[in-house]
């Protein structure tokens, strides 16, 4: 004999909202409709979503700042001038995040043009972090059995 799972209480609110209304047919009889709406609200589902929407904030950023860490690997792998205003702001922006991986290996160079290795290691590290920051959201917050269940039952009466 298989048993169907209840959610607690704290983790599930139901709400019944009645509404009535009154009015006529087109021959002028009075009908009296009257709609029933029970709404399930999971909270398993909704720490889901929070945790989903925080996911999409972290992946977002650290998007963001993979995509200046490679730019700057570009400019410093073509010899960009770095008094040019725009180089400048790229370098000033990624500097303190890649310094934590300066020193890990020598950066190969011919002329001006350099190949930022530890820029390549931080884009590599930057998104493992950010891979499992999420991760750990997802197992924490990710509950299979839980959902959002809406019901609507309408009923119409004849006074």
């Amino acid at each position: 004999m298989a048993e169907s799972f209840t959610p607690p209480p704290e983790e599930r609110v139901e709400q019944v909202r009645v509404e009535r209304t009154v009015g006529q047919t087109p021959a002028g009889e009075p009908v009296a409709r009257e709609r029933v709406v029970r709404v399930a609200r999971d909270r398993g589902a909704e720490q889901q979503l929070t945790a989903f929407k925080l996911g999409q904030l972290l992946w977002t950023i650290a998007g963001i700042i993979i995509v200046l860490i490679l730019l700057r690997a570009v400019l410093e792998l073509i010899g960009a001038n770095s008094a040019n205003g725009f180089v400048h702001l790229i370098y000033g922006v990624t500097g303190p995040l890649v310094r934590p991986f300066r020193g890990i290996v020598s950066n190969p160079q011919s002329g001006r043009m350099v190949l930022d290795v530890a820029a390549l290691i931080a884009v590599i590290v930057y998104a493992f972090v950010t891979w499992a920051i999420v991760r750990l959201l997802e197992v924490a917050f990710f509950n299979t059995r839980s959902r959002t269940v809406v019901d609507a039952e309408r009923r119409m009466t004849r006074e």
